[in-house]
C-alpha cells in the first residue's frame, strides 16, 4: 500500500499555514503571547510530516514511469524537508 498520497496533505497544509501567518504583519497578533507557539507547532508537525512523505515517497518512486519528473518531484521534496527542519530547529532552540 502506498502511503505517500494519503501522508503527503498533511504537511502541505501544515507549511503553507505557517509560510501564511509568518506574512500576516497585524500588530494585534504579533504582540500575543502565542503567536509563536502556534507557529512552532504548525512547523515543528510540518517538518515531522514531511519527512514521514519523504520516506514514504522514496519507496514509491520505483513504480513511476516518467522518471525525469519523478526526480524532479524528488528533488522538491528533499528541499523541502531540509528547509522545513531548519526552521524547526530554529523554533526549538528559540
Amino acid at each position: 500500500m502506498d502511503l505517500h498520497p494519503i501522508l503527503v496533505h498533511f504537511p502541505i497544509a501544515l507549511l503553507l499555514l505557517y509560510g501564511i501567518f509568518e506574512l500576516i504583519s497585524v500588530r494585534r497578533l504579533m504582540a500575543k503571547p502565542y503567536w509563536f507557539y502556534i507557529k512552532a507547532i504548525l512547523v515543528i508537525f510540518g517538518a515531522l510530516g514531511a519527512i514521514a512523505s519523504f520516506v514514504t515517497g522514496e519507496e514509491g518512486i520505483y513504480y513511476g514511469k516518467n522518471t525525469a519528473l519523478i526526480e524532479a518531484h524528488a528533488n522538491f521534496a528533499i528541499a523541502m524537508v531540509i528547509l522545513s527542519i531548519f526552521i524547526a530547529l530554529i523554533y526549538l532552540v528559540a
